[in-house]
C-alpha cells in the first residue's frame, strides 16, 4: 500500500506539473505511474491498493484534461486507460462483485465531465462530447452483455434511455449557451445527437420485439422531422433518415416472423404493428419534411413508407388467400395475379399524386412497380408452358374466386387497361403503349385459357377451337397497338419550311410597322 500510495502521489504530481507548467514531462510521469500501478493490479488484483491508486490517477487525468484545450490529450489518455483497466478487471475473480460499480462509476464520470464542460466549450468540446457519449454507452453495453447489472432487457433499455436523455440535455444546454444555436457548434451537435440517437436505437432494439420496434423507430423519425421544422438542422434530418432505416429493418424482421409462423404472434398484429404503423408514421414524416422544404428527407421517408405499404398489402393478401396457413398453402396462379394487380393499383395511386419535393421518388416508384408487374406477368404466363401452376392448384376448400385460374390474367389486365386510360390522359406516349400492349396481351391470354378449358371439358368438335381462337385474339392484341387514337392526339408540328415562312412573314410585318 505504501508503494502504491507513493506512485499515486507521483502520478498526481505529474498531472499538476502538466497543468501548471509543461505538458510533456508531467504527462510522461503520470503515464509511467499509471502503467506501473496497472501492471501491479493485473498481478495482485485491481480491487486492491494498486487498483485504487490507478483509478485516482485516471480520474484526476480525466478531470484535468477537460479544463484546458491543450490538455485534451490527457483526457483522451485517461479514457483509454480506464477502458484498459476495466478490461483487466473483467478477467479477474473480483469482477463478479466489483465490475458493475467500476463500469458504472467510469461511465458516470465521463458523462458528468461532458455535462459540465461541453456547454462551456461549445464547438471546441467535440472530443469531450465523444468520451461523454462513448463511456456511458459502453458501460451499459458491457453490463448487459456480461449479464452483470443490466441483464434484463427492460432494465438495459431504461438505462439507455436515461443516457439518451442526459446527452439530449447536454446538447440543449450547449445550444442555449451559444447565440448562433446549432449552426455554430460544428461537430459537437453531431456527436451528442448521434450518441443520443444511438442510445435510443439500442434501447428500442434491446427492449422491444421487432414488430413494435419498427413503429417506435418510425415515431423517432417523425419526431426528428418535427424538430427540424422548429429548429432546422442537417443533424435532425440525417438522424431522421437513420430512424426510417431502422423502421424498415425491423419491419423486414416482422415480415419474416409472419412468414416463419414460429413466433406465436397474431399475423394481423404483425402486419398492423410491424408494417402498417411504421408506414403511416414515415408517411407523416415525409409530409412534414416536404412542408419544411427538406426534399431529401421527404423523399427518403416517402420511399420507406411506400415500400412498407406495399409489403403490408401483399402480406395481408397472402394471409387471406392462404386462410392463415402461409407455409402449407402454395401461391396459385389466381393469387399471383392478385398480387400483380395490387402492385399496379399502388403504382396508379402514387402516379395520381404529384408533389414537387417528392416527384422524383414517386416517378421511380411508379416505374419500378409497373416494371415489376409487367415482368411478373410475363413470367407467370410463361410458366403455363410447364406444370408449375397445375401443381399449385388451390384446394377445393379455397374460395371460388381463387379457384378461377383466369383471375391470374383478368385482374392484371383490368389494371393495365386502367393504366392505359390514365397515361393516355396525361399524354405519356411510351407508358400508354406499354400499358395498352400488356392489357391487350393479358386479355388475349385470358380468352385463350378459357377456350382451352372448354376444350378440356370434353365438348365434341372443339379440338380446333383453342388454336384458332388463340391465334385470332393474339393477332388482335398485336394489331390494336397500331390502331389510330390509342395514344393522346398531339398538335401536328409544322415543318421547318413552314416555320421559316412564318418567321419571314413576321419579320416583313415588323418592317412595315416601322
Amino acid at each position: 500500500p505504501v508503494i502504491c500510495a507513493a506512485a499515486a502521489c507521483a502520478g498526481l504530481a505529474g498531472l499538476g506539473h502538466a497543468y501548471l507548467r509543461r505538458l510533456a514531462p508531467g504527462l510522461t510521469l503520470a503515464l509511467a505511474m499509471g502503467a506501473a500501478l496497472l501492471a501491479i493490479g493485473s498481478q495482485i488484483g485491481l480491487i486492491s491498493a494498486a487498483g485504487i491508486a490507478f483509478g485516482v490517477i485516471a480520474a484526476a487525468a480525466a478531470v484535468l484534461g477537460s479544463l484546458a484545450l491543450r490538455l485534451e490529450a490527457l483526457h483522451l489518455a485517461a479514457f483509454g486507460a480506464a477502458l484498459i483497466g476495466l478490461f483487466v478487471l473483467s478477467g479477474q475473480e473480483a469482477a463478479a462483485i466489483w465490475f458493475t460499480p467500476a463500469v458504472t462509476w467510469t461511465g458516470a464520470l465521463f458523462l458528468a465531465i461532458a455535462l459540465v464542460r461541453v456547454p462551456y466549450l461549445g464547438a471546441r468540446g467535440a472530443a469531450l462530447a465523444g468520451t461523454g457519449v462513448l463511456a456511458p454507452l459502453a458501460a451499459v453495453a458491457a453490463l448487459h452483455i456480461s449479464r452483470h447489472g443490466l441483464a434484463d432487457p427492460l432494465a438495459a433499455g431504461a438505462a439507455l434511455l436515461a443516457v439518451a436523455a442526459a446527452l439530449a440535455g447536454v446538447l440543449a444546454l450547449t445550444a442555449r449557451r451559444r447565440p448562433g444555436g446549432l449552426a455554430h457548434l460544428k461537430l459537437t451537435p453531431w456527436v451528442l445527437a448521434g450518441g443520443a440517437f444511438a442510445a435510443v436505437a439500442a434501447a428500442l432494439s434491446v427492449a422491444l420485439p421487432a414488430p413494435y420496434a419498427a413503429g417506435a423507430f418510425a415515431a423517432v423519425a417523425l419526431g426528428l422531422v418535427l424538430l427540424n421544422g422548429i429548429m432546422p438542422s442537417a443533424v435532425w434530418r440525417t438522424l431522421a433518415w437513420a430512424g426510417g432505416l431502422g423502421a424498415l429493418i425491423n419491419a423486414t424482421f416482422a415480415a419474416a416472423w409472419l412468414l416463419d409462423e414460429t413466433h406465436g404472434v397474431e399475423p394481423l398484429v404483425l402486419i398492423g404493428a410491424g408494417l402498417a404503423a411504421p408506414a403511416l408514421l414515415t408517411g407523416l414524416a415525409s409530409h412534414w419534411a416536404a412542408r419544411a422544404n427538406a426534399a431529401a428527407t421527404a423523399s427518403i421517408t416517402l420511399s420507406i413508407s411506400l415500400l412498407l405499404w406495399v409489403a403490408a398489402a401483399n402480406l395481408l393478401l397472402r394471409l387471406l388467400a392462404s386462410s392463415g396457413a402461409l407455409l402449407l398453402t402454395p401461391i396459385s396462379f389466381a393469387e399471383a395475379g392478385l398480387h400483380i394487380a395490387l402492385w399496379l393499383t399502388a403504382a396508379l395511386l402514387v402516379a395520381t399524386r404529384k408533389h414537387a419535393p417528392t416527384a422524383g421518388v414517386r416517378r421511380a416508384f411508379v416505374v419500378g412497380l409497373a416494371a415489376l408487374a409487367l415482368g411478373a406477368s410475363v413470367a407467370a404466363t410463361l410458366l403455363w408452358l410447364t406444370p408449375h401452376w397445375s401443381e399449385r392448384a388451390p384446394p377445393d376448400t379455397a374460395a371460388a374466386l381463387l379457384r378461377f385460374d383466369g383471375l391470374g390474367f383478368l385482374a392484371p389486365a383490368i389494371l393495365f387497361w386502367a393504366h392505359w386510360v390514365y397515361w393516355r390522359a396525361t399524354g405519356s406516349e411510351l407508358r400508354t403503349r406499354i400499358a395498352l400492349g400488356a392489357g391487350a396481351m393479358l386479355t388475349a391470354a385470358l380468352i385463350t385459357l378459357e377456350v382451352l378449358q372448354i376444350r378440356e371439358d370434353g365438348l365434341p368438335g372443339t379440338d380446333w377451337l383453342g388454336a384458332g381462337v388463340g391465334a385470332l385474339v393474339f393477332a388482335l392484341a398485336i394489331g390494336v397497338n397500331f390502331a389510330p387514337g390509342v395514344t393522346a392526339a398531339r398538335a401536328q408540328r409544322r415543318s421547318y419550311f413552314e416555320e421559316n415562312l412564318h418567321r419571314h412573314r413576321r419579320r416583313h410585318l415588323r418592317r412595315q410597322l416601322r
